[in-house]
């Protein structure tokens, strides 16, 4: 079905979703945020389950997020500066890399509280480099500038829906007491984000426009 008739077949709502990049792009989005999430709340229940302290979890809370507060500037600057789509690939990469240290720390018994707080930091510092990657990618990947608007709205509700449907997806595996494969799969979600990225066929991102 070509791009024409993908987007008479659906909804206005979700028209940018006709675009066959956004499409890729979207999806993987989507997943790795869940991911994220679902790896934030393992990462706190874990913190309170090795110390009992809500002081050390406000610590590594705290951690997870202070990387955007410091370096979100900086991250837009070069987001204009350097080739996205292999920022993103690195980003991600380098996201996916926390996770699995994380799960090899879990799964053998090795954690402490000290490396729960450099993985939040070392994940926060990557969420903000990579926000604004994101963010300046969709202008690349609608053809037509009338769908624009509405692929922005569809990512606002995408990252919005991410903290209900992260934590919600953590308190499943919860119940079904598979705590540590839970932990080891908090990033599995990550790499289609990369993935659909390898696929982009749009014009050059490198450089402020």
């Amino acid at each position: 079905m070509t791009e024409r008739g993908v987007k008479a077949s659906l909804p206005r709502t979700f028209r940018a979703l006709a675009h066959r990049n956004f499409r890729l792009f979207f999806t993987g989005q989507g997943l790795s945020l869940i991911g994220t999430w679902l790896q934030q709340v393992a990462m706190g229940w874990l913190t309170y389950r090795l110390t009992n302290s809500a002081w050390l979890l406000g610590v590594v809370a705290f951690c997870a997020n202070v990387g955007i507060l410091l370096f979100s500037n900086v991250a837009g600057v070069l987001a204009d500066r350097i080739d996205r789509r292999r920022g993103l690939l690195v980003t991600q990469s380098l996201m996916l890399t926390q996770a699995i240290v994380l799960a090899v720390l879990v799964a053998f018994g090795w954690i402490q509280t000290w490396h729960l707080v450099v993985l939040a930091l070392w994940l926060g510092t990557c969420a903000a480099f990579d926000t604004p990657l994101r963010q300046s990618m969709y202008v690349h990947f609608i053809a037509d500038r009338g769908d624009l608007a509405n692929a922005i709205a569809l990512n606002s509700m995408l990252v919005t829906r991410r903290a209900s449907w992260g934590p919600r997806s953590r308190g499943c595996c919860w119940l079904s007491r598979a705590k540590p494969r839970a932990l080891r799969s908090t990033r599995c979600p990550s790499s289609p984000s990369s993935s659909p990225s390898r696929r982009w066929t749009g014009r050059r991102t490198s450089g402020p426009h």
